[in-house]
């Protein structure tokens, strides 16, 4: 069934149904990048979906792919005047620019060069580099370069415990991992249990220093997810969450819990590294407090069906968690908790935290529009296709209508977005943009997700931890027993407004796009009774948007360029 489907598929995508190769072990076809986007489009289609991007976001948090269209050009019209202020300060580093210009000095940024224009993608990182190098050789104190010193991995482990402890009321014990559990030397076990009871949540087990061969990025794996075990009776009636029993007379519960064990990986210092003796930089450090949160989300969850159990819940809901962990790395209190100088013991001095959080905040407008930059392309990538249950030769998905798309929306987004856009004069035109955005692939209409966490964990941050109540104790409860204990079991918008209120999401009415015949987007306007039109398109749909206020509140108040 599923090869005639595929050649079906094949066929009305206007290519031979010949795969580019079939895998050995299953005999299924396998095909290219660019097949695979067009059967996902058509497959969707026969679904009765205008868009792969309809029905991916249909059962999420959006819930319509115009409500994450909507959330994305608020944030860039609320973003446009701080980056139009990091663009000019990231383009006095062009050539020999050092940041320097003749009588004109700025309060915080010190002497200014002249700022050149037409910055394009592959300047932005360089650049910023660059300035971020000037800023930080150009302090009074220690540089940022001295940070790994104060992070040993055996340190930040043990801090992230006593972390876990204040604030979620979690005991986070390193144990002896029995040999047959332990798959490398350096592997470390973690006991987590309710601090208060002793009631046990699970395990997490810990594989952080890197080695030959080994899986090269930083993830989270659930090894055994957490539910609700029935036993089943000499007669094969299961009891536990009712009475099924041939006697018709109460029973006594016979559930109980499995408890999850996740396996929490990351690839920190060389290639012969000790767990004892690997120091972390200030990114690594954020990337392990990120994967932890993922690993606690699937630790803390209760649901009674495995498949709702942690991380098994809508993907726009999914890196809350992790993105609100991701805030300890930059808080001072939990930053000196988490450090103790390789050698002194000492914890992270502030004018060291302060140099940290100025590298940040000096590009944050910029970093967050690279991620609406994103999110808009795949959205965009996976809205192609719409109308007939064929594609059509306008709509199909190509690396050339991929690149038009990054190309529309980079202008869009850039400082001369109200000229009218040119394919010919895209400066970006062959520049093979799909090839530096493999997620493009990967998430499938919801890297928006990314997106959506930075805007509820930074609501999440500021109603639990801001204005000094980061290590509180029992801070974290709430989003303990309001959030990561119900996984998927719960719509993350009735999570999210019981936890944070009526006003953390935002419904919204909003009307399909008319799309361009190859890239689906274009001009936007908002009516007096808030739809939106485009063309002669007019339809009302719901949507959920995050508020984005408090997200908005960390770019104006760490706003280097006022």
């Amino acid at each position: 069934m599923i090869r005639k489907l595929l050649r079906t598929a094949q066929a009305h995508c206007g290519g031979s149904s010949t795969p580019d190769r079939v895998r050995p072990e299953s005999g299924l076809p396998v095909y290219s990048h660019q097949s695979r986007s067009r059967l996902t489009v058509f497959l969707t289609n026969r679904r009765g979906y205008q868009s792969h991007a309809a029905y991916a976001t249909e059962p999420l948090l959006a819930g319509h792919p115009d409500a994450v269209r909507f959330a994305l050009r608020g944030l860039r019209c609320e973003t446009n005047e701080r980056a139009t202020q990091e663009f000019e300060h990231m383009g006095r580093f062009f050539g020999n620019g050092d940041g320097h210009k003749a009588g004109g000095t700025h309060p915080r940024m010190g002497k200014q060069s002249r700022p050149q224009k037409n910055i394009q993608s592959w300047d932005k990182s360089f650049l910023a580099g660059r300035a971020r190098d000037f800023q930080n050789s150009h302090s009074n104190g220690k540089t940022t370069a001295a940070v790994s010193e104060y992070f040993p991995l055996h340190k930040v482990v043990r801090g992230a415990g006593e972390l876990l402890e204040k604030v979620f009321g979690v005991w986070f014990e390193l144990t002896d991992v029995p040999a047959n559990e332990k798959w490398c030397h350096e592997a470390q076990k973690v006991s987590v249990s309710c601090s208060s009871t002793g009631e046990p949540f699970g395990t997490i087990y810990l594989d952080l220093n890197h080695r030959p061969g080994k899986f090269p990025h930083a993830a989270h794996f659930v090894v055994r997810c957490s539910r609700d075990v029935h036993f089943v009776d000499p007669n094969g009636n299961r009891t536990g969450d009712e009475t099924f029993t041939t006697s018709k007379q109460p029973q006594p519960p016979t559930t109980f819990r499995q408890l999850p064990s996740v396996a929490l990986v990351t690839n920190f210092g060389g290639e012969h590294s000790r767990f004892g003796d690997t120091n972390l930089s200030h990114a690594e450090l954020e990337t392990f407090l990120h994967e932890l949160g993922h690993a606690v989300h699937s630790v803390l969850s209760t649901t009674k069906y495995q498949h709702l159990s942690g991380t098994r819940c809508a993907s726009d809901l999914v890196e809350v968690p992790s993105h609100v962990f991701e805030y300890f790395a930059w808080d001072a209190d939990a930053l000196k908790l988490l450090s103790g100088h390789v050698t002194t013991g000492e914890s992270i001095p502030d004018e060291l935290i302060t140099q940290l959080k100025k590298g940040k905040e000096l590009f944050a407008a910029s970093d967050l529009r690279q991620q609406l930059m994103f999110a808009s392309v795949d959205l965009e990538t996976h809205a192609l296709g719409l109308g007939d249950n064929e594609l059509s030769s306008s709509g199909s998905i190509t690396s050339e209508t991929i690149r038009d798309i990054a190309g529309r929306i980079s202008h869009e987004m850039g400082q001369n977005s109200l000229t009218d856009y040119s394919h010919d004069t895209n400066p970006e035109k062959d520049a093979a943009w799909e090839l530096r955005f493999g997620h493009v692939v990967g998430y499938a209409s919801s890297y928006y997700s990314y997106v959506y966490a930075k805007t509820i964990s930074a609501q999440v941050w500021d109603a639990f931890f801001a204005g000094g109540n980061s290590l509180e104790k029992n801070s974290g409860v709430a989003i303990s027993k309001g959030l990561l204990s119900h996984g998927g079991a719960v719509a993350p918008e009735v999570l999210l407004k019981q936890l944070l209120g009526p006003d953390a999401l935002r419904d919204v009415d909003v009307t399909e796009y008319a799309y361009d015949s190859v890239t689906g987007v274009g001009p936007l306007t908002t009516t007096s009774d808030n739809i939106r039109e485009y063309g002669t398109t007019r339809q009302r749909v719901n949507g959920v948007v995050p508020n984005h206020d408090s997200l908005l509140k960390e770019l104006r108040d760490g706003n280097p360029y006022r």
